[in-house]
């Protein structure tokens, strides 16, 4: 089977388009002669399509290794890197994922469910996916995406992309004592309806109530 490559919208299906960035095929092939000058061997691709256009051949690499430049930096490009876990043990493929620096996202395949999501589970990276391509939790408005270590921090989309859209203010209000059940269930009755259209909300508040009952007539 053969991937097609080219400009999405002249055929009725294409695997992979052309890159945005001019810059960044001249990175595609550092990182692959980076990596075949340190012992990798080239299995598909590995340079810059004949066609007109900014395109880079889908990449196939085998025998990558954590000391190759692309092992340690974002690539961003049509590259697949296969390492070989010595060991052959679930510890020992967690730790080479780990040992990059940078944690965008991650995923785990296994013939068993358990096993991929107990992987998933210690791998350091913003987003894991368990038995399929890391790519979901992308296209998944309601989940947030962002990274982790020097893949950037905070996140977009979902709750906690909205928490970034907030205001964060606290307000403290002194009541009467004879009123403050009065006041703690309304102040209830608010918070219960701000839970529950939390989703729209982009100003939160959080009240505190301090009662002076000895200074209070």
């Amino acid at each position: 089977m053969k991937m097609k490559q080219g400009p999405p919208l002249k055929e009725d299906f294409i695997d992979c388009g052309a890159n945005t960035h001019p810059p960044s095929l001249q990175n595609y092939q550092k990182l692959v002669d980076d990596a075949v000058a340190k012992g990798a061997r080239v299995l598909a691709g590995g340079r810059s399509s004949e066609q007109e256009g900014q395109f880079f051949q889908p990449t196939v690499l085998a025998d990558v290794t954590p000391d190759m430049l692309i092992a340690q930096e974002e690539t961003f490009g049509p590259i697949l890197s296969i390492f070989k876990v010595a060991s052959n043990s679930d510890e020992e493929a967690i730790a080479l994922a780990n040992s990059c620096a940078f944690a965008l996202s991650s995923c785990a395949h296994s013939g068993s469910q358990a096993r991929a999501a107990a992987i998933c589970s210690q791998l350091e990276a913003g987003m894991t996916s368990v038995n399929d391509i890391e790519g979901t939790t992308y296209l998944s408005q309601s989940l947030p995406f962002g990274g982790w270590k020097s893949s950037g921090f905070e996140r977009f989309a979902g709750p906690e992309g909205l928490r970034g859209l907030c205001h964060v203010r606290s307000l403290s209000r002194i009541v009467h004592l004879s009123s403050s059940h009065q006041y703690l269930a309304q102040l209830h009755t608010q918070q219960m309806a701000k839970a529950q259209n939390s989703a729209r909300l982009l100003t939160r508040s959080y009240m505190h109530m301090t009662c002076w009952d000895e200074f209070m007539v």
